[in-house]
């Protein structure tokens, strides 16, 4: 019987490797290119992420280009990491009839309220529309309001408005 304390007392005594303690690494954010949360910067329409984008005015239903059509008063929103170099960049078209019926279209666009430009459009199909914006005008990791305002829309004898066919808009460095 003295022989099982003794035994005990030895193999408690046995070799144990104990791990090392190390201190947890410094815990720091992610470097990220774009604002947290649903809103880009940039947006194609057809996007799932796009209706957190459509403020106003800008038709929820995706058409078969990929593209929706806005009447005349769209808005929309984004979010930006910086205010510098940035500048408003936006791909449309306007369908021939909608051209057919109410002649040249006039198109004001503003950023945050401020407006940015006036272009007349007289001949349908694709455009592209690309300015600088003035950094004032930006809060960085703000909401950017984008507001179109069409001096004249087609609306059809069912009552439907059409204006500009949207298929990307946002802000771009």
């Amino acid at each position: 019987m003295q022989r099982a304390p003794l035994l005990l007392l030895l193999l408690s005594t046995a070799c144990v490797n104990t791990p090392d303690i190390y201190a947890p690494p410094t815990q720091r954010k992610p470097f990220v290119l774009e604002a947290p949360g649903p809103l880009k910067h940039f947006i194609a329409m057809d996007d799932p992420a796009a209706p957190a984008h459509l403020m106003m005015d800008v038709n929820e239903r995706v058409e078969a280009g990929g593209g929706r059509w806005t009447g005349k008063r769209p808005v929309l929103r984004f979010r930006v990491p910086t205010r510098k170099h940035l500048k408003l960049v936006m791909d449309f078209s306007f369908h021939e009839v909608v051209l057919k019926n109410t002649g040249p279209i006039t198109v004001r666009f503003a950023v945050n309220n401020h407006v940015l430009d006036t272009v007349r459009y007289e001949k349908d199909g694709g455009h592209h529309f690309e300015k600088a914006i003035d950094p004032s005008w930006i809060h960085p990791n703000g909401d950017v309001l984008v507001a179109l305002e069409l001096n004249r829309i087609f609306v059809a004898p069912d009552g439907a408005r059409f204006g500009l066919m949207l298929q990307r808009a946002g802000l771009l460095d």
